[in-house]
């Protein structure tokens, strides 16, 4: 029995010493692709909304974190100087989230503190904005009529595809085509 019990100690002991822990190989993934950083400030910008509100967040989002300092774009200017008022709790909201964020983490992998926020007008962000809640919401969807697809037009979109070398992008553009023949919106 004795015998029996050794032996099992060193196969298990053999086990142990080639087998590797995921969490290690993708916190070394990460950070050999330089991903970590951006997870980190991911978490950050997924809070806006929570920090903010949501009718400030629809007008507003951050872009870009460097050195201590958050650039967040915003719609028009009346929305940058709701937002800079508020600055200061912004940024006591955004230091609770980053110490929830560091809990357990080692020291150099820890976000560092914001210090300033940056706003910078791009009227632009609107429409992205605005596309992004109707790609997002159910209702669109429940507003489109599917329709069959005509074989003149299908032989149309394949006529057009033919022309293209790249398989993987001449079979995107067919189903693109497809998809946007094959339905009408209600609301029209």
């Amino acid at each position: 029995m004795r015998f029996k019990k050794s032996r099992e100690n060193k196969r298990n002991r053999n086990i142990r010493k080639g087998t590797v822990g995921v969490k290690g190989v993708i916190e070394t993934v990460l950070n050999q692709r330089g991903w970590t950083d951006k997870f980190r400030e991911r978490k950050i910008f997924d809070s806006w909304k929570l920090i903010v509100g949501a009718t400030i967040a629809s007008q507003s989002m951050p872009v870009f974190l460097s050195r201590s300092v958050l650039l967040v774009e915003v719609t028009h200017s009346s929305c940058a100087n709701e937002l800079s008022a508020m600055k200061t709790d912004i940024l006591t909201k955004l230091e609770e989230i980053i110490e929830n964020l560091n809990v357990g983490t080692r020291k150099s992998e820890k976000i560092p503190k914001i210090t300033d926020i940056r706003f910078h007008l791009n009227p632009r962000l609107s429409k992205v904005k605005s596309t992004e809640n109707t790609t997002n919401s159910n209702t669109s969807e429940s507003e489109r009529v599917y329709k069959p697809i005509p074989s003149e037009v299908n032989e149309r979109i394949e006529a057009v595809v033919s022309v293209i070398n790249d398989n993987e992008l001449r079979d995107a553009l067919k189903t693109l085509f497809l998809t946007q023949c094959s339905y009408k919106d209600t609301t029209e």
